[in-house]
C-alpha cells in the first residue's frame, strides 16, 4: 500500500497534484505483521541450515579420508619435520621416539636431511668438470674417473672457441677437480646440522595418529602456549 509521506528526504516516488502545489513523496508501506508464529518458523529454518552445513561438513570430512585412502602415495604413510634439533642426526633415535610415544606406531623409514649445502654444491661442480674432461677424449680411449690425470694427458685440445668463452683445457679441469676433491673431503670431515626429517610409517593410521598428537591449535600457536 502506497502512502503520502511529504517529508521523508529519501523518496521512492514523487507526483505533482493537479493543482500545480508542492511535489508529494510516496513510500511504501508493508501493513502486514510478524506474529509470533512466523519467528517460530524462521529460528526452526536458521537452526536447520546450521545443523545442514554441520553435517555437511562431517560427511565432507569422511569422504576426504575415504578419497585418501582409495589412492595410495608416499605421502599418506609419511611426515616431515622441518624444525628438527640440529644435532639429532641418528635416524635410531627418531625411530624409537615415535614408536615410543605413539601407540601402535611402527618406522618403516627415517632420512635424515642434512644443512650441507656446501657439500652438494662441490659434489655438483666436481661432477660438472669431470663431464667436460669426459668430452675431451679421443674416441679410442676409454674415460676411466679413477685416473683423472691420465685422462688429462692424453684428452684432445681444447678448440679455440672454447678457450674464447673461458673453458678450462684438460689440465685446467684436473686441476680445478684435484682442487674440490680437497674441499670435499674437508666438507665430508664436518659435522653438519640436521635440517629436516621424513619419517615414513607401516601405516596410514600411525601417520594420523602421529600428526593428531603433535598438532597445536591457532590459538595455541599465537599464544605460544606450550601445553
Amino acid at each position: 500500500e502506497w502512502k503520502s509521506y511529504p517529508s521523508t528526504l529519501e523518496s521512492f516516488a514523487t507526483t505533482r497534484p493537479d493543482d500545480g502545489s508542492e511535489p508529494l513523496t510516496f513510500i511504501k508501506k508493508n501493513n502486514c505483521d510478524i506474529g509470533f508464529s512466523d519467528a517460530v518458523s524462521s529460528w526452526c529454518c536458521f537452526i536447520f541450515v546450521c545443523v545442514a552445513i554441520g553435517l555437511m561438513g562431517l560427511w565432507t570430512r569422511r569422504k576426504e579420508v575415504e578419497l585418501d585412502e582409495s589412492e595410495q602415495s608416499a605421502t599418506d604413510y609419511s611426515i616431515a619435520v622441518d624444525n628438527p634439533p640440529k644435532n639429532a642426526r641418528d635416524p635410531d633415535e627418531w625411530k624409537r621416539f615415535f614408536e615410543n610415544n605413539i601407540e601402535g606406531c611402527q618406522v618403516a623409514c627415517c632420512t635424515i636431511a642434512l644443512d650441507n649445502e656446501d657439500l652438494i654444491r662441490a659434489l655438483a661442480e666436481r661432477r660438472d668438470y669431470v663431464l667436460q674432461l669426459e668430452m675431451l677424449m679421443p674416441d679410442n680411449v676409454k674415460f676411466d674417473k679413477d685416473d683423472l690425470q691420465r685422462m688429462s694427458e692424453v684428452a684432445l685440445p681444447l678448440p679455440l672457441y672454447m678457450r674464447l668463452q673461458g673453458y678450462y683445457d684438460a689440465k685446467g679441469l684436473y686441476e680445478t677437480i684435484a682442487e674440490l676433491d680437497k674441499k670435499i673431503d674437508g666438507l665430508s670431515y664436518y659435522s653438519h646440522d640436521c635440517s629436516d626429517v621424513f619419517v615414513s610409517f607401516e601405516t596410514e593410521q600411525a601417520q594420523r595418529a602421529v600428526l593428531e598428537a603433535f598438532s597445536i591449535s591457532r590459538f595455541n600457536l599465537a599464544t605460544n602456549n606450550k601445553k
